[in-house]
């Protein structure tokens, strides 16, 4: 089953307030250092009812990401030297994706590992200093499919 997917935009989300200038370096642990550079994948799919707009959630979304990027401050930084993150609300990349061959009820119930990957803002191998990276997936049917990168030097927990 193959997971045709369109982006049909791409923005940055920033910190809806400033990184105070105390906090705009934050060192990685020695452990962190490290580690292989790699991105954690998260999939959240949810079936919407016609009640909300394609546009209401990709908002919504947007709003609520700026927000906890204010307190997760170094999501919306850049990873330098592999030594620390530069917290100077760089912001996340945000890309806004059409799914155009399948419904979200094919995707849950006959998921293909490989295909899933197409739902994600990020190849998992791909090399980039970009702590967090969203993708909102649309289906026809309402449906929507949130796709999540998260550094794992910078969010692993």
């Amino acid at each position: 089953m193959k997971i045709d997917v369109e982006v049909i935009s791409q923005e940055t989300v920033t910190p809806s307030s400033p990184t105070p200038h105390h906090l705009r370096h934050h060192q990685l642990s020695f452990l962190d250092q490290l580690a292989p550079h790699a991105y954690v994948p998260f999939l959240y799919f949810y079936s919407l009812p016609n009640t909300h707009s394609h546009t209401q959630i990709s908002t919504h979304l947007k709003k609520s990401l700026s927000k906890a990027l204010t307190q997760y401050y170094p999501l919306a930084g850049r990873v330098k030297l592999n030594l620390f993150v530069e917290c100077n609300d760089f912001g996340v990349p945000f890309y806004e994706a059409r799914v155009k061959s399948l419904s979200l009820s094919d995707v849950i119930t006959n998921p293909s590992l490989p295909e899933l990957n197409n739902l994600l803002p990020f190849k998992l191998d791909e090399l980039t200093d970009i702590a967090l990276g969203v993708q909102l997936n649309l289906f026809r049917c309402g449906g929507v499919a949130i796709g999540l990168c998260a550094s794992h030097r910078v969010a692993d927990g």
